[in-house]
C-alpha cells in the first residue's frame, strides 16, 4: 500500500482441552506420591517401628515401648529436633515421640506390667501406687523457680543379658518415668559395639538417662526434675526396677546380690524466703552423699509438728555391708560374736534436721543431761522439755535420787514413731528397777502439751498452783536456736518463759539445754548470725534471775560439728559441784547412778574426766563472745601475762619489820621500781589454789577436838591467802612468793594494785562498789573469765606508781572481796586493824 504501512494479522489463541480422567489421576498421582515421601521420612526416622500402645506387655525383639500421656495428661506444644551423628561403635540409634493414649471415659484404667524383678507394678486411675496425680496438681499451683531434684544412681552385680538389651532397659526406664508420676515427651537409645547401651529421655520435668556396662554388670542412671516434689520416695521403684541380679551359672555358686549407691541432691536456686536452709544438713551430708554403702530410708512420717525422716545407713570408713552380713549369719566370726558393733548407723531427722544418731546418741543424751544432774546435790523432781526421742528420759532415770520426771512434748507422733523404729532410744530394761519402756517407768509422767504454755502455766510468778512441786532440774532438748524457724520468737525471746522456768526451780536448781553446733573463730557476732537467738535466751534467763552460766562442748554426739550447751544456776554457790574434780564426780557416780540388771555402770560415756573437760567454755566462744559484747569484762584485756612488761624478781624485794601497826612483817622494795611494772608475777602463778570443797573439808576438819593441833593451816589461809567466790563456795588462794607478806595500805597508802577512791574508812560495807575490781567474780555469762579465771586472780600484781628503793609495798585487800558478804566481812577487819584496835589476822 503506497504511503502506508502494513501490520501483520494476530495469532491465534492456543486452547488446551484436558479431559476429566487426566485431572484426577494427575491428583490421585500427587497425593499418592506425597504419602510414599512421608511414610519413607517417617520410617527412616523411626527406625521402622510401629507404634503400639502402651497397654501392650509384649513386645517383640528390637521394638521399643512408645512414651505415651498417662489419663489426665495431654501432649504439650513441643518442637522435636535431633541431629544423629554416624559412629562406628553404634549398633542401633532409636528414637521415639510421645503420643496420646485416650481412654475410655466410662472405663476403669487399669494397667499392671511385669517387672523385671518378677510379680506386677499397677497403675489405677482411682487409686494410683503413687501419688503423682496430687504431686503434679501441686506442681502446677506451686512457683515455677529455676531448681530441681536430681537422682544419681549406681548398681552393680547386674544381669550382662539386661545391660545390654535395649529393650528391657527402655522398658524399665517407661515404667521408672510412668511409675514417678512424670511425663515422658521423646527418648533416643543407643546399642553400643561390643556392649553396652546408653539412653537419655527428655521428660516434661527435665531428663532421665543411663548407661550400662554389661560385662562389669554396671548400671549408671541420673533422673533431673523440676519442681518442689522429692524423688527419694522413688527410690526403691529404681531398685526394683532396675537391680536384675546375675543367676548363678553352676548349682551351688555364690553370687553377689545387686549393690546400690545413690544420691540426691537439691539444684539450682530457690526463693530464699521459702528455701529451708536447715534442711541442708539432711541433704548435704545424708542424701547427696553417693559413698555410703547403704542408704535406705526406715521410715518418713508428718506428724502435726513436722516431718519426721529415719534413715539406716553403713559409712565405708566404719564398718561395711560384708561385715554387717556376717553380724547377722552364725558363722562363728568376730562380726557374728558382736553384733551390737556392726549395725547400720540409724540417724533421726525433724524437718531436715539431724536430731541423733545410733553411733553417738549416748554420748551426747549423757552430755545433755548428767552434768546439771551431778550440778544438783540431790535431784528428786526433773522436767523435761521436748526429748520425743525417749532418750533424754532414760537418762533421768539412771539416777536413783529420782522421785519423778515431768515431760512435756507437744508431737505425740513423734513419741509414737520413736517407740516404733527408735526402741534403742527408750529402752530402760536393762536399768535396774526400771520398766522394758522408758516411757512406761512408774517415776516419769509425760504430757502432750506446748511446754512454753505449760510452764507459763503452772510457775509464773503468782500463779503457781501449788500441784507441781519445784523443781531441781530442767532439761530443754528442743529446738536448736539457729533454726531460725517461726517458732524461735515465742521459745527463746519470751520474758514470761523465762521467768517461769526461772521460779520452778529451786534455791540450787539447774536449767540446761542444747544450742545446737558450737563456734568457730571465724564466726561474727551472734547478733549478726544465726545464732542471734541463743544470745537473746541467754539474756532473757539472766534478766529472769539465774545468777550465772556456764558453756560447754562435746564432739561425740555423731553431729557435723562440735556440739554446744549451756546450764544456768538459779544459786552462783552451786557452781561449787559443777567445778568437783575428777574423783568426786566419779564417787557420785558409783553412790548415785542405778546400775544394769548385769550390774554395771549404766553410763556409757559419761565420768569425772569427761565432765572437767565440760569446766571451761571453748577458745571460739570466748572470741565469739566479745564479739558480741565486746565491751564486756576482760574483752579489751591481753590474756595472761604481757612479756613486754617488767617483772621485778623476788631477788630486789625484801621482807623485814613493817611499818604498819600490829603487823610484824612486812615486803620491801631493795631498787626503784617503776610504775607498771610487775611484782613477781610469775611466782603468783604457781600459788597454793585451795577449791571451795577442799576449804571446807579443811576447816570442818578443824573444828574436830582432834584436829585442833592443825588449826594453824587455817589461819595461814586466812591470813596469807586471798579469798575468791568464782568456783561457788569459799575458796583460797595463797601467794607461794614473798608477796603473801605484804600488809594492806590503810588510808589507801597502797602501792600495788588497781586505784581506787573507796578504802576501808569511807567504803558502805553494806553495798558493793559499782566497779569493784574482782566484779568478774559475779558475771552471769561471761565465756573471757570463765576461760581466764586463774590468771584474773592474779592480774593485780602490778605497781600503781613509781615505787622508791626502801618503801614498803602494800596492797589494797578491798580488791578481793567479790561478793557481797566477803566485802562487809573484809571492810569490817580491815577498818579495825587500821584503827589498831585489833592485830592482822596473822603477825606471826
Amino acid at each position: 500500500m503506497a504511503g502506508g504501512s502494513s501490520q501483520a494479522a494476530p495469532s491465534p489463541a492456543y486452547i488446551v482441552y484436558v479431559p476429566v480422567r487426566f485431572l484426577v489421576v494427575t491428583l490421585v498421582g500427587s497425593v499418592f506420591l506425597a504419602f510414599a515421601v512421608g511414610q519413607a521420612a517417617r520410617l527412616f526416622v523411626t527406625g521402622g517401628y510401629e507404634q503400639i500402645p502402651f497397654v501392650e506387655v509384649e513386645e517383640e525383639k528390637g521394638i521399643l515401648p512408645h512414651p505415651v500421656m498417662q489419663n489426665g495428661k495431654k501432649v504439650p506444644r513441643t518442637v522435636y529436633t535431633s541431629k544423629h551423628y554416624d559412629t562406628g561403635k553404634s549398633v542401633t540409634s532409636d528414637s521415639l515421640l510421645a503420643r496420646q493414649e485416650l481412654q475410655s471415659a466410662n472405663k476403669e484404667w487399669v494397667e499392671c506390667i511385669d517387672s523385671e524383678g518378677g510379680g506386677k507394678i499397677c497403675h489405677n486411675e482411682e487409686h494410683p501406687s503413687d501419688p503423682s496425680i496430687e504431686q503434679n496438681e501441686e506442681e502446677e499451683e506451686s512457683e515455677h523457680e529455676p531448681a530441681g531434684q536430681h537422682l544419681l544412681v549406681d548398681i552393680e552385680n547386674l544381669e550382662g543379658a539386661f545391660l545390654n538389651s535395649k529393650e528391657r532397659l527402655a522398658r524399665a526406664m517407661m515404667d521408672l518415668v510412668d511409675l514417678s508420676g512424670l511425663t515422658m515427651l521423646s527418648y533416643h537409645c543407643h546399642e553400643l559395639e561390643p556392649a553396652g547401651v546408653s539412653c537419655a529421655g527428655v521428660l516434661l520435668e527435665s531428663h532421665v538417662s543411663f548407661h550400662t556396662w554389661p560385662a562389669e554388670g554396671v548400671i549408671t542412671l541420673d533422673l533431673f526434675t523440676c519442681g518442689p516434689a522429692s524423688l527419694v520416695p522413688y527410690i526403691p521403684v529404681v531398685q526394683r526396677l532396675f537391680s536384675i541380679g546375675k543367676s548363678p551359672t553352676f548349682e551351688g555358686e555364690e553370687v553377689e546380690p545387686p549393690h546400690m549407691l545413690w544420691s540426691y541432691k537439691r539444684r539450682g536456686f530457690r526463693n530464699e524466703e521459702v528455701y529451708d536452709a536447715a534442711g541442708g544438713d539432711m541433704y548435704n551430708y545424708l542424701l547427696g552423699v553417693m559413698e555410703f554403702e547403704n542408704k535406705t530410708q526406715i521410715a518418713a512420717v508428718k506428724t502435726d509438728f513436722q516431718d519426721v525422716e529415719i534413715f539406716d545407713l553403713i559409712h565405708p570408713r566404719f564398718r561395711t555391708v560384708e561385715q554387717y552380713q556376717k553380724s547377722i549369719s552364725n558363722d562363728g566370726s568376730y562380726e557374728s560374736k558382736h553384733p551390737e558393733l556392726f549395725l547400720p548407723d540409724r540417724i533421726v531427722y525433724l524437718d531436715g534436721v539431724m536430731q541423733s544418731r545410733r553411733y553417738g546418741e549416748a554420748a551426747y543424751h549423757e552430755s545433755l543431761v548428767h552434768p546439771a544432774m551431778f550440778a544438783n546435790p540431790n535431784p528428786e523432781y526433773v522436767a523435761i522439755i521436748g526429748g520425743g526421742e525417749g532418750a533424754t528420759l532414760r537418762e533421768v532415770l539412771k539416777h536413783d535420787t529420782l522421785k519423778q520426771v515431768i515431760m512435756i512434748e507437744i508431737d505425740k507422733g513423734m513419741v509414737d514413731m520413736s517407740k516404733k523404729y527408735l526402741p534403742d532410744w527408750n529402752y530402760c530394761g536393762n536399768i535396774a528397777g526400771s520398766t522394758e519402756s522408758c516411757f512406761d517407768d512408774p517415776r516419769a509422767t509425760v504430757y502432750y502439751q506446748d511446754a512454753i504454755q505449760w510452764f507459763i502455766d503452772h510457775y509464773s510468778p503468782g500463779k503457781e498452783s501449788g500441784k507441781e512441786p519445784k523443781l531441781d532440774v530442767i532439761i530443754m532438748d528442743a529446738l536448736d536456736p539457729g533454726n531460725n524457724v517461726d517458732f524461735s520468737d515465742l521459745l527463746f525471746d519470751n520474758e514470761a518463759f523465762a521467768k517461769a522456768l526461772h521460779n520452778s526451780l529451786n534455791d540450787g536448781g539447774v536449767f540446761i539445754a542444747q544450742t545446737g553446733e558450737a563456734a568457730n573463730l571465724e564466726d561474727p557476732s551472734k547478733m549478726n548470725s544465726r545464732e542471734r537467738y541463743e544470745f537473746i535466751f541467754k539474756t532473757r534467763l539472766a534478766e529472769a534471775g539465774f545468777q550465772t552460766m556456764k558453756e560447754y562442748e562435746d564432739a561425740h554426739g555423731g553431729f557435723n560439728g562440735v556440739w554446744s550447751f549451756f546450764a544456768a544456776f538459779v544459786n552462783s554457790s552451786t557452781k561449787s559441784r559443777w567445778h568437783a574434780n575428777e574423783a568426786e564426780i566419779n564417787l557420785a557416780i558409783r553412790k548415785r547412778m542405778r546400775s544394769t540388771t548385769a550390774g554395771k555402770s549404766p553410763l556409757v560415756y559419761f565420768d569425772g574426766a569427761t565432765m572437767q573437760s565440760y569446766q571451761y567454755p571453748s577458745k571460739a566462744a570466748e572470741v565469739v563472745f566479745c564479739r558480741t559484747v565486746p565491751d564486756a569484762f576482760g574483752c579489751n584485756r591481753t590474756h595472761g601475762i604481757d612479756p613486754r612488761i617488767y617483772d621485778v624478781p623476788t631477788s630486789d624485794l625484801e621482807v623485814k619489820a613493817s611499818l604498819v601497826d600490829s603487823a610484824k612483817h612486812g615486803v620491801f622494795a631493795k631498787v626503784d621500781i617503776v610504775e607498771g611494772s610487775y611484782l613477781a608475777i610469775k611466782e603468783q602463778t604457781r600459788d597454793i589454789f585451795i577449791p571451795p570443797s577442799t576449804y571446807e573439808l579443811i576447816y570442818n576438819f578443824t573444828q574436830h577436838p582432834a584436829g585442833y593441833q592443825h588449826s594453824f593451816f587455817t589461819s595461814f589461809l586466812k591470813g596469807y591467802g586471798c579469798g575468791h567466790h568464782y568456783f561457788g563456795g569459799v575458796g583460797r588462794s595463797v601467794d607461794p612468793g614473798l608477796l603473801a607478806f605484804t600488809n594492806h595500805g590503810c588510808n589507801s597508802n597502797y602501792n600495788l594494785g588497781p586505784m581506787q577512791d573507796v578504802n576501808e574508812m569511807n567504803a558502805d560495807e553494806n553495798s558493793l562498789p559499782e566497779r569493784s575490781p574482782l566484779d568478774w567474780e559475779t558475771a552471769v555469762n561471761n565465756p573471757f573469765i570463765d576461760r581466764n579465771v586463774r590468771v584474773l586472780m592474779h592480774s593485780l600484781g602490778y605497781a600503781n606508781r613509781d615505787i622508791p628503793a626502801g618503801t614498803e609495798i602494800q596492797d589494797n585487800l578491798l580488791n578481793y572481796a567479790g561478793t557481797l558478804e566477803q566485802w562487809k566481812n573484809t571492810v569490817l577487819d580491815l577498818r579495825a586493824q587500821c584503827s589498831t584496835e585489833e592485830e592482822v589476822v596473822v603477825s606471826e
